[in-house]
């Protein structure tokens, strides 16, 4: 690979130090840094269509042979007069235009609808899916949103919640659909990241949310960089997303391996280690691999803009050569850099190494993912002056101003890298107040309690290595995994039979039972890697499982398991409402142990759990030692006036 290249072409991009420190750009060096970061991102997306979530690339000829994605060459010719290779080989696209996808078009919509507002209301973002976004095109997450607006009547805040989307709390959907509302906040990362928060919600929440705030930061950071430094923009992009969020740990991560073999000689030959370690590091918790997450992805993506270090043509190679979603990571990359650097210097920098930029495609086709605009053909200029005219309400709102015309004509931003209010940045983590209820009550005490779990009356054995099979899960205290990356524990064996699930919590001592909290986890959709962008509604299409159908509580009452009298649900077991809590309250009996068992839905049945928690009552629970046997007893106030 080239040495990166900062060739010297004056664009003219002025920065000042007022006495607020606010920072002014000239408005035509702002729109070639559009025109980069529009550009990059097209190009980034065909450069790795043809190899979009392979592990191998076949390379034909006389002696066809298989090689790792790792090793796949970018056809820059080919993408350059606006044509992609399809995974078959053929050649595919329209050299006067570029076909927009899942990638880009949602991007274009969302900076479109921002034209004449700074903000959408909840209802409006609810009503731009309805009346813009055609479920054709739409994959993951973004599929699973539109068939919670359209055919379940939810907002556009519900849609991208991990309670009714399937794939909100780990897929890549929100950060390859709102990097333009960075673009169009230039030099605010705080509005950045709202925009990005409020667009990328509708598909996403928590850590998966969170790197797209972070793609959004640094697009809104690199045009009023004074000089560029993609190092730099890594960490100011990093100081929007929150401690505790499993995105800051997988960024954190790809900054150490860089530096890591920066530091080890002074050169940068480990990519592909480090490319190795970061997919480890994002699966180490057993992890079902799919290439559509967020961590893997946004680990690869953080690596090809350090490694790539601020060269166009090698940042957009990192990115498809590191696979997973392999045409999503090079075009963020590749966009950032357009976004730093504009597109005169990036198109100079690919004459420079001998591309033929001539054939440019001039044209944007808006692909019929957004539907109901005023055409779907948009020449880049128009693409582009959509973009301004957002990012000049943006200014405005921001309390910067427009002065001058012409080629005097500037904006003044006001600084937002001191001081900063980043609300992103606050601790996500559960408390780290370990296991509650009564489990934490009777540890506390010196007492001990231990979890089994059983398929049909048989225990299932303990594995503290792999999220999903380690039982001590249930009741370390951590109940909500949408920020943290932890998975739910679950029962899955792949099994198609009839199955009957328990859940017992065994205690040292005898207590008093009256209430359990269950906090249930995920599922998994079926038909493999296709039915994450199925409804799980659809009869056609029932979800493999990770839920009850019904259940029971019992107690380990004298030595015998004894089911409970009066039981009652919060609310009812549903088995398309993910991550449901539901208490369940009963008449009080003492025991040794407790434990819910129930009927295991789903085409492969099983059922998956966050926590299972035995809850005293509060403020009313005395605890007595006899003999070294602790008895929770229930202190009712009987006293009248």
């Amino acid at each position: 690979m080239r040495a990166s290249l900062f060739i010297a072409i004056v664009i003219v991009l002025v920065f000042c130090n007022s006495a607020l420190a606010d920072r002014t750009i000239l408005a035509d060096a702002y729109l070639d840094r559009l025109e980069g970061m529009w550009l990059g991102q097209l190009l980034g997306n065909y450069a790795g269509r043809q190899v979009e979530g392979l592990t191998t690339v076949l390379y034909e000829g006389p002696n066809p042979v298989n090689k790792p994605i790792t090793d796949y060459q970018v056809q820059w010719n080919t993408i350059l007069t606006g044509q992609y290779y399809t995974k078959t080989g053929a050649l595919a696209g329209d050299t006067t235009k570029w076909l927009g996808d899942d990638d880009t078009c949602l991007e274009f919509l969302y900076a479109h609808s921002l034209q004449t507002k700074v903000s959408l209301s909840v209802a409006e973002r609810t009503s731009l899916w309805t009346d813009n976004v055609s479920s054709s095109g739409l994959y993951i997450a973004n599929r699973q949103a539109w068939y919670q607006i359209n055919d379940h009547s939810l907002s556009a805040v519900q849609s991208g919640s991990v309670r009714h989307n399937i794939n909100a709390g780990w897929a890549i959907d929100s950060q390859i659909t709102t990097e333009s509302l960075g673009a169009i906040a230039p030099g605010m990362r705080q509005q950045a990241a709202n925009l990005s928060g409020d667009f990328g919600g509708i598909t996403n929440s928590g850590y998966s949310l969170h790197a797209a705030q972070f793609y959004a930061a640094m697009y809104a950071e690199a045009p009023a960089m004074p000089v560029p430094n993609v190092e730099t923009l890594v960490n100011k992009g990093l100081e929007v997303v929150p401690t505790g969020s499993w995105t800051r740990e997988i960024v954190t991560k790809a900054q150490q391996l860089y530096q890591a073999d920066l530091d080890d000689d002074g050169a940068l030959n480990s990519w592909l280690n480090s490319r190795n370690e970061i997919i480890s590091f994002a699966h180490q918790r057993g992890r079902d691999r799919v290439w559509v997450e967020s961590p893997s992805n946004t680990g690869l993506t953080t690596l090809a803009i350090l490694y790539g270090q601020g060269d166009f043509e090698d940042t957009v190679e990192y990115g498809v050569r590191g696979g997973e979603d392999s045409d999503c990571n090079p075009a963020t990359a590749g966009g950032l850099i357009g976004m730093m650097k504009g597109a005169n210097v990036i198109l100079a920098e690919l004459t420079t190494a001998g591309l033929d930029v001539s054939a440019i495609p001039q044209t944007y086709y808006d692909s019929s993912t957004v539907v109901g605009l005023p055409k779907s053909d948009w020449t880049t200029d128009e693409v582009l002056g959509i973009m301004q005219t957002a990012a000049e309400m943006q200014i405005l709102n921001g309390g910067g101003t427009i002065s001058g015309s012409g080629a005097t004509r500037q904006y003044t931003i006001v600084d937002a890298g001191t001081g900063l209010d980043l609300v992103n940045t606050a601790d996500v983590s559960d408390p780290d107040t370990g296991p509650g209820g009564l489990v934490g009550q009777v540890l506390a005490l010196g007492g001990q309690v231990y979890v089994v779990v059983t398929r049909n009356g048989v225990v299932i054995a303990d594995n503290d290595t792999n999220d999903r099979t380690d039982q001590n899960r249930l009741i370390d205290g951590v109940v909500d995994l949408t920020n943290n990356g932890v998975l739910p524990f679950d029962t899955y064996n792949g099994g198609t039979g009839a199955r009957t699930d328990g859940y017992e919590l065994h205690f040292d001592r005898e207590v008093l039972f009256d209430q359990l909290v269950l906090h249930e986890g995920d599922i998994r959709p079926s038909g493999g890697g296709g039915g994450l962008s199925r409804d799980p509604t659809d009869p056609n299409y029932e979800p493999y499982g990770g839920y009850f159908t019904d259940l029971i509580v019992e107690v380990l009452h004298d030595g015998e398991w004894v089911e409970v009298d009066g039981l009652s649900l919060s609310e009812a077991l549903d088995p398309y409402a993910y991550f449901q809590s539901i208490e369940l309250s009963f008449a009080p009996i003492t025991g040794e142990a407790i434990r819910v068992v129930g009927t295991s839905g789903g085409q492969r049945p099983y059922t998956s759990l966050t926590e299972l928690v035995a809850v005293p009552e509060p403020a009313t629970v005395t605890l007595l030692v006899f003999g070294g046997c602790v008895l929770l007893r229930r202190r009712r106030n009987r006293q009248t006036n």
